[in-house]
């Protein structure tokens, strides 16, 4: 009888669980990803969850690409319509997660380690950013920082994150 009680008990847990991670999952992508994930479907493709673990190299693969990433695109905002564009010249801050999170792919940082956000600026603006998943913490890839730093480092709180892939959106309150 006991270990049907706890068979029972370890089954609700796992059925709130569950339940919680279905309504927090229920935010959909923004309609710039979901247009671009229809151009290049293989970017956006479900991918297990990761973590990088820290170091040395990592820490200079990561704030190199930051780096490069931000000097080599212009800052300008989309026009009418959320356009998402790879390797863009000119773009925002979309823009900018975007060739990072494929410049990291191509670097071989796993694709499950990689997560974007939206938060705020501290004027209150929306603004995207790249998390990257390492086993010392989170850390944020930020076009208007030229440092990397940790998530709970950053003054960000994120609004709403990807897991498991792009196109799987969770609030994060």
């Amino acid at each position: 009888m006991d270990m049907l009680r706890a068979v029972l008990i370890g089954a609700t847990a796992i059925l709130a669980m569950s339940s919680a991670a279905i309504a927090n999952s229920n935010v959909r992508p923004p309609i710039g990803l979901q247009l671009y994930c229809l151009k290049d479907p293989s970017t956006c493709r479900p991918t297990p969850a990761a973590a990088v673990k820290w170091s040395t190299e990592v820490s200079e693969l990561l704030s190199g690409i930051n780096a490069r990433v931000n000097a080599a695109i212009r800052p300008r905002a989309d026009a009418q319509t959320d356009s998402w564009t790879l390797g863009a010249r000119y773009g925002d801050c979309e823009d900018y997660v975007l060739t990072k999170h494929q410049q990291l792919i191509a670097s071989g940082v796993p694709a499950g380690a990689l997560s974007f956000a939206f938060t705020r600026t501290s004027s209150g603006e929306g603004h995207a950013i790249l998390v990257v998943r390492t086993d010392q913490g989170d850390v944020v890839l930020d076009n208007l920082q030229s440092s990397i730093v940790l998530l709970q480092n950053s003054g960000y709180r994120i609004e709403r994150i990807s897991q498991a892939g792009l196109l799987t959106w969770s609030s994060h309150n």
